[in-house]
């Protein structure tokens, strides 16, 4: 008799963390999705993922503008 009572495939161990924390994660882009269709006078409507990235992305973009232009100013905005 074996006096091993697990029996456990070798994984990769960075493979399994990703995965667990895709799975469980509080961030996902479907939760990003929904934030995003939460916005009033439906400015975000994000219908897939893809949708959410590009609107991330776009309000990246936005909000580093309006970072550095206020770096440039001095602090006014």
């Amino acid at each position: 008799m074996s006096k091993h009572t697990n029996i456990c495939l070798p994984v990769n161990k960075s493979t399994q963390q990703a995965t667990l924390s895709h799975e469980t994660g509080i961030f996902s882009w479907a939760n990003v999705a929904r934030v995003l269709n939460a916005m009033p006078l439906g400015i975000c409507e994000c219908k897939t993922e893809a949708d959410a990235k590009g609107y991330v992305k776009a309000l990246a973009v936005i909000l580093s503008a309006l970072v550095l232009a206020a770096i440039e100013e001095g602090g006014a905005l």
